[in-house]
């Protein structure tokens, strides 16, 4: 099955937002030694193609987000918010089966 590809301007536009400003904390020096590259190298392809590889992203509905973030199904959260209200909502916790007692 072939899914349809769309360009979401405002994901393209984050994500070249988080790729630029992870660059500036990490430093074109250092990503360059990774890289095996060159510093006017990053610095070309910063001006250059960031913006095409941001684009690019967007338009296989892909973002950027920190290594460290989760993602999870919107089902799985939609079933916690669920249960989390039912729990705000009750006037005292549920007594627990030791604490009947």
């Amino acid at each position: 099955m072939t899914e349809l590809c769309s360009l979401d301007a405002s994901v393209a536009r984050k994500n070249s937002t988080a790729i630029l400003h992870r660059l500036a904390n990490v430093g074109q020096t250092e990503v360059a030694k990774v890289l095996g590259k060159s510093d006017s190298f990053v610095s070309r392809w910063k001006d250059q193609d960031c913006e095409i590889c941001s684009r690019l992203l967007a338009a296989l509905s892909l973002k950027t987000v920190p290594a460290h973030f989760k993602c999870y199904d919107p089902a799985h959260i939609a079933h916690l918010e669920y249960f989390a209200k039912i729990g705000l909502a009750q006037e005292t916790s549920p007594l627990l089966e030791w604490d009947a007692e």
